[in-house]
């Protein structure tokens, strides 16, 4: 039987690199390094007084701007954690989601501890909560994965799923992955393979690593879908999720006599679909082409399905292309004088 890594079953929790927040392994996508919500807008060069102007006018994203100002130093402006966090609330209190979702973020980091304002998940909990009643995608997805960790909250599946489903129909990719998990795994709804594998396979074609990995995942107990599961981990290796790496080399190693008898019907079906408009089909085959999963490698046959699966405007497959394309020039470098 091949064994394949999910590094660790469940919840492993791990310290993430420059942040001291919990981040969730396997297929749970937290939230990444916790930094304001928003692109920083750049101070204008008459300093913050357009901000502070408009803010005090009561315009709460403006409030939110300026509390992004301070809270990063954006154009040489002094950081400063307490006023970024004043205005913050400012913006949240006149219902400005991004401003609830910001003053969560310095309460789960900590980064304003200086100023007075230390990690509390209580509070980050309840700004999460305030965004989430704005119905800010976001702020639901954090306040899932609260109720699903127990921080700040009473733990609570049941709610956590209620919440990722919400964020993930309001197009939030990251809460699509975790909801797939909870359905694959049953915490606080009932196990649904068919549901989590449709859920994983939205949030992978939106770009979410894990959400392919966990895709992957629902096929291994078929024998027959070997070579899907193993394009799809490749999938998600290349977008960066590196236990899938570790997978698809196990998996390929230990099955390849397996591959080469059912790749030949694999690439049929996936060509057949591609050229019937199946953009998803078009980038698996390009996947399975690209890496000779089965079937001697087949470069220019990969790209061709990549440009049909881009054409489909499937940004997976577009991103491919750029790849293959930085990856030439790099080589041309590289044999340069």
């Amino acid at each position: 039987m091949v064994r394949l890594s999910r590094v660790g079953l469940g919840f492993a929790l791990a310290l993430s690199a420059g942040c001291s927040r919990p981040i969730v392994y396997v297929y749970i996508v937290p939230p990444p390094t916790i930094r304001p919500l928003t692109s920083v807008p750049a101070a204008p060069p008459q300093g913050t007084e357009r901000f502070e102007s408009s803010c005090s006018d009561g315009d709460a994203a403006e409030c939110n701007s300026l509390g992004l100002v301070y809270d990063t130093g954006a154009g040489g402006v002094a950081v400063d954690h307490a006023r970024a966090a004043e205005l913050y609330q400012r913006a949240c209190d006149a219902k400005n989601a991004r401003g609830c979702r910001n003053l969560a973020a310095l309460y789960v980091s900590g980064r304003g501890a200086a100023a007075g304002i230390a990690k509390d998940p209580i509070k980050a909990a309840e700004y999460h909560t305030r965004g989430c009643e704005l119905k800010h995608a976001e702020s639901c997805y954090y306040l899932a994965v609260d109720y699903q960790m127990g921080n700040g909250v009473v733990k609570n599946d049941t709610r956590a799923a209620e919440l990722y489903d919400f964020a993930c129909h309001a197009d939030y990719a990251n809460a699509c992955n975790n909801l797939g998990f909870v359905y694959e795994q049953g915490l606080g709804v009932k196990r649904d393979m068919g549901k989590a594998r449709e859920i994983y396979r939205q949030a992978c074609a939106s770009g979410v690593a894990r959400g392919c990995s966990g895709w992957a995942s629902t096929f291994e107990a078929a024998p027959a879908d070997l070579v899907r599961t193993a394009i799809l981990y490749r999938l998600a290796c290349v977008v960066g999720d590196e236990p899938a790496c570790t997978n698809f080399t196990s998996l390929r190693g230990q099955r390849s006599r397996f591959f080469a008898h059912r790749a030949r019907a694999v690439r049929a079906e996936l060509d057949r679909d591609c050229n019937q408009g199946s953009a998803e089909s078009c980038r698996l085959a390009g996947v399975l082409l690209q890496n000779g999963i089965g079937i001697p490698p087949e470069p220019a046959a990969a790209q061709e399905r990549f440009h049909n699966g881009c054409q489909l405007l499937d940004h997976l497959s577009c991103d491919a292309i750029k790849k293959t394309e930085e990856e030439g020039e790099d080589g041309d470098n590289a044999d340069s004088p």
